[in-house]
Formats: C-alpha cells, sequence, structure tokens
C-alpha cells in the first residue's frame, strides 16, 4: 500500500462524504432514540469516529500538499498514517462500549419499534453508498483508505439493521437489537485491527503485501 498523490478533487470529494456522514449520524440518533435500538445508535457511533476520521483526513490531504522544508525533508507525506492510528485507537474504544451496552440490554431488553429501526438504516444504507462510490477513486492513499472502510463498515451494518427491525417488527424478538449490536462491534475491531495493521507496516517500511514475490 502506498500514500498515492491527490489533489483538489480529492479534498472536495472529502468535503461531500462529511456533509452526507452527519445527515447520516442525525438520521441514526433520532432513528435510534425514538426506535429505542442499540445497534442503530451503535452504529451511530461508529459514523462519530467516521465524521472525526473524515475531518482528519481532509487536514491531512491538505499537509502532504505542503513542501519539504529543513527540518522535515520527506515533506508531510506521513500525516496519513498518524491520522490512521488515532483512527484505530478511536474504533478501539467504540467497540468497548457497544460491547457492554449490548451485554446490558440482553439481561434487561427493552421495547424495540422494529419498522422505524428498519427506516432509519434503508437511510444510512442509501447515503453510505453514495458516499463510499464517491470515494472509491481515491482508496490508494491509506488516509481515505481507512475512511473508506468506516463508510463500507456503516454500509454493512446498516444491511444489518434493517433486517433486524423487520424480524423484531414481525416476531418482536428483541434479542436480535443486542446482538446485532455486539456483531457490529466485532465488524469494526476488524475495520481497526486492519487500518493499524497497514499504518504499522508503512511505519516499519515492510514490503508491500501487493508486490509479486519475486521482486521482495
Amino acid at each position: 500500500m502506498q500514500l498515492a498523490p491527490v489533489g483538489s478533487s480529492a479534498a472536495a470529494r472529502i468535503r461531500l462524504a462529511l456533509l452526507l456522514t452527519t445527515t447520516v449520524l442525525v438520521v441514526e440518533v433520532v432513528g435510534g432514540l425514538f426506535a429505542h435500538s442499540l445497534a442503530l445508535l451503535s452504529d451511530a457511533g461508529h459514523v462519530v469516529t467516521d465524521l472525526v476520521v473524515l475531518a482528519l483526513s481532509a487536514f491531512a490531504l491538505r499537509q502532504v500538499q505542503r513542501p519539504a522544508t529543513a527540518r522535515r525533508t520527506f515533506g508531510y507525506q506521513r500525516v496519513g498514517i498518524l491520522v490512521a492510528l488515532v483512527n484505530a485507537l478511536l474504533l478501539g474504544a467504540i467497540v468497548v462500549g457497544i460491547v457492554i451496552e449490548a451485554v446490558r440490554r440482553l439481561q434487561d431488553p427493552g421495547e424495540v419499534r422494529g419498522g422505524l429501526m428498519a427506516a432509519a438504516a434503508v437511510v444510512g444504507l442509501l447515503i453510505s453508498l453514495l458516499i463510499a462510490r464517491s470515494l472509491q477513486p481515491l482508496e490508494r492513499d491509506l488516509t481515505v483508505k481507512s475512511a473508506l472502510m468506516h463508510i463500507w463498515g456503516d454500509a454493512w451494518a446498516s444491511g444489518g439493521i434493517i433486517v433486524a427491525g423487520l424480524v423484531i417488527a414481525v416476531t418482536n424478538w428483541l434479542a436480535i437489537d443486542s446482538l446485532l449490536s455486539i456483531a457490529i462491534a466485532a465488524l469494526i475491531a476488524w475495520s481497526a485491527w486492519r487500518v493499524l495493521s497497514a499504518a504499522i507496516d508503512i511505519l516499519m517500511e515492510s514490503t508491500p503485501p501487493d508486490l509479486p514475490p519475486a521482486d521482495r
């Protein structure tokens, strides 16, 4: 993996992603509170980290375009790697909080409005897919790739929430909301590990995984 050069078009895509992600956050928080859905609120927690990561990504994209100086002879190319490391740590904290609340709700489940839960997730899914399509051409850059992983994670989580909401609406099986929250936490943890591993490989100057064996 490498840090590919990015320009003003990349920054514009990141700004659009920030605006759309804010919309997803509002929809999921409002929907989660009214539907009493931990799965929606858990994904909203992930969306908060998306906003942080996208904001840091926008900052990093500006920094890597700054010229090298006498002190920083390589310029600011490694800012994106530092952003990816912060990203992974934020995700780890979110995972712990989701699991704790999910276990509590499994012991004392409350009423969940499955129909509203599914409707909010549909909106989140559509917007996440739009953001992913916008950022896909820039994924060679580690900073953008880490943000894109969050967005794809949100899309998968929204799909699961839609299914869970329909199950609750039809069967009133409330435990699926907490169980899905734990699954979302696992998805977030996996995303965090991939980003962390990629960042560490670059910092350690490891052999790129996509390099043919004969060239290593």
